[in-house]
């Protein structure tokens, strides 16, 4: 669902924010290296947009859990513009 309302560009935006609220906690996060590359940042896929835009949303959730389970403040996201809510 979420990987064919948003752009490309708005799951890299949506990673890196969550890469940032991973770096704001000095203690090792649990299971936060699966998800990263070596350097820290968000793992950059390949492929077809589909296919890429699948594998960001998945990524995505995985680091909203990881993080969440490991009580990171997550970010406070907030809508700007009202049609860009994904259908229910």
């Amino acid at each position: 669902m979420l990987s064919s309302f948003y752009h490309d560009g708005e799951l890299v935006v949506a990673k890196n924010l969550l890469c940032q609220a991973a770096d704001s906690v000095e203690s090792p996060i649990k299971g936060w290296a699966k998800l990263v590359n070596s350097k820290g940042a968000p793992i950059n896929h390949k492929g077809d947009s589909a296919t890429k835009r699948d594998l960001d949303t998945d990524d995505i959730m995985s680091m909203l859990a990881v993080l969440e389970v490991n009580g990171v403040q997550l970010p406070t996201y907030v809508v700007v513009n009202m049609s860009r809510l994904p259908p229910r």
